[in-house]
């Protein structure tokens, strides 16, 4: 059966090669295995890299996303696409050598489930981004996502990265919603679960996704979670996980503790400590699993929570104050395939 893997990609020249070798290895026939790309736009050689792979498959094609956000280059590749499977993918991620064959093998054999993947395992060879693939690898720092961890059996889940579906998931439910710069695929999952189309987690399958490389980086990419995932529970009416909203709730406390501590008396700054305090004991915790504990290490992993924790919850409590605002981009919006 035909597998389409789409890849929306912008500037991934540095990974790129590595993410469509994955592919290129997979035990899954190549002659079923259709390979499309949505460059949006990229100023360095991503595509000439991406053309060098245009031999190694029976189907390949790389198509100009001139909107630039993955919303536009999926849903553009969707339409393209003839597979019976579609499989999506970053431009900074690699898939191990049987993820195709399980996947397509599991959803053949369990006609229940409609979208199946693999856990994720975060990635770096740089010092700061490893630590910050440990927080992110945390159930402090995330709140436990299931797929980012390795699943001790097959298990449902609310969410996947990197999922393959049968293709009559977008003729039932749509394919991406073009109002989202960030958390399209959590919003497409939690259309899925409203629908009762069911996600199943493989312990046996892995990907491997490159972390960003700086506390800036890491801010800036959690704001925007931050704020596209209030967009998400709106668009939906409903919330997947009430961890979702604990960043939010972090940071109004925060903010109602400094006000009560200018306004009345320092003491209130006691009650920031109950979250200091296991931040500091979770960090040093986990760098002693990884035999990394320095002083630079330790420092490097606790503000990479309090970056992570405040990016989320600031990002959620700026969408919230623009909602007004956003009327029309509340509406949903994604072409049914």
């Amino acid at each position: 059966m035909l597998v389409s893997v789409l890849l929306p990609i912008r500037n991934e020249e540095k990974f790129i090669k590595n993410t469509l070798l994955s592919i290129v290895n997979q035990d899954y026939n190549k002659q079923y295995i259709e390979v499309l790309i949505a460059d949006g736009c990229s100023t360095d050689n991503t595509v000439k890299v991406c053309l060098q792979f245009k031999n190694q498959f029976s189907r390949f094609n790389v198509f100009e996303n001139k909107k630039l956000y993955v919303s536009y280059g999926f849903n553009r590749l969707l339409l393209e696409s003839s597979g019976d499977f579609i499989l999506r993918l970053d431009g900074h991620s690699e898939i191990c050598s049987n993820y195709i064959s399980s996947c397509v093998n599991y959803l053949k054999s369990n006609s229940n489930v409609s979208c199946v993947g693999g856990w994720v395992k975060h990635f770096s060879n740089d010092f700061t981004a490893k630590l910050i693939c440990n927080v992110q690898c945390s159930s402090l720092g995330t709140g436990g996502v299931a797929f980012r961890n390795k699943p001790l059996s097959i298990r449902y889940v609310d969410t996947l990265a990197f999922g393959c579906y049968r293709r009559n998931v977008f003729k039932t439910i749509g394919a991406y919603d073009y109002d989202l710069v960030r958390n399209q695929d959590d919003e497409h999952s939690l259309r899925m679960n409203q629908n009762n189309l069911k996600l199943c987690l493989l312990p046996y399958i892995n990907s491997t996704y490159f972390v960003r490389s700086s506390l800036k980086k890491l801010f800036f990419q959690y704001f925007g979670y931050g704020f596209y995932k209030i967009i998400v529970f709106v668009k939906r009416n409903t919330f997947a996980s009430f961890r979702h909203l604990v960043p939010l709730i972090f940071v109004i406390s925060t903010i109602s503790i400094l006000l009560l501590s200018i306004r009345f008396n320092f003491n209130y700054l006691f009650f920031y400590f109950l979250y200091l305090i296991p931040v500091c004991i979770y960090s040093f915790y986990s760098l002693l699993k990884i035999k990394s504990l320095t002083v630079k290490s330790f420092t490097l992993t606790f503000f990479s929570f309090l970056t992570l924790h405040f990016a989320y919850g600031i990002g959620q409590l700026y969408s919230i104050l623009k909602l007004p605002f956003m009327t029309k981009k509340l509406k949903s919006n994604f072409p049914i395939l």
